[in-house]
């Protein structure tokens, strides 16, 4: 069964929002499979159709959230088959090679933990994004110092009243996170502040 009948099928008996956002995922996750990508995780599927529609990661893991995932699931096998793994053993082929079985299990548990860490970086900052470090200097070579009224703005932000009045709260990775532990503003912001207030 194809995808689009696949849809027509869940489809039936379900409510009008349930049906919209089983069509906002369908249109998500056929981009996802037209543009030869294999990651159809809730997280993944979630953060691309966010403006399209499609239901927070968390709501396609409920219960309620049966029918998205059998779709999401249904995608992912036509992706499997259309665009078979080719990296996994070809990239991993040398550890086969390491003769101490410690060892080997070690550097095993490395690549597993190095491949969930990039996934929960692609989630915070999608590859496509393009990331600028600038100086703060001028083409003069002058360093351009903060404003009074900038300095107060920037220590606002980390001052426990606002952080308080918006729910907000900042974690060890200097990202700001709201009260269901969503990240608002990404890992670094606190520290990349409380760098310019130091430095300017």
């Amino acid at each position: 069964m194809n995808a689009k009948d696949f849809l027509d099928q869940i489809k039936k008996d379900s409510s009008n929002r349930v049906q919209q956002s089983l069509d906002a995922i369908y249109h998500v996750c056929l981009t996802q499979l037209k543009n030869g990508e294999t990651d159809f995780s809730y997280a993944t599927i979630s953060r691309i159709g966010q403006d399209r529609g499609v239901p927070r990661a968390q709501s396609i893991r409920n219960k309620s959230g049966e029918k998205y995932q059998q779709l999401i699931a249904h995608f992912k096998k036509e992706a499997e088959k259309k665009y078979p793994k080719k990296l996994n053993r070809t990239d991993e082929d040398w550890v086969e090679k390491i003769t101490d079985p410690t060892t080997k299990i070690l550097v095993r548990q490395l690549i597993h933990e190095n491949k969930r860490l990039k996934s929960e970086l692609n989630e915070i900052i999608p590859p496509s994004s393009l990331i600028e470090i600038r100086d703060h200097r001028s083409d003069d070579g002058h360093v351009e110092r903060l404003e009074d009224f900038e300095r107060r703005a920037l220590e606002s932000l980390l001052s426990e009243r606002i952080l308080n009045k918006l729910s907000l709260s900042i974690d060890s990775m200097g990202a700001f996170k709201d009260i269901n532990n969503k990240i608002v503003f990404p890992i670094g912001t606190a520290t990349a502040l409380k760098k310019c207030l130091k430095n300017l």
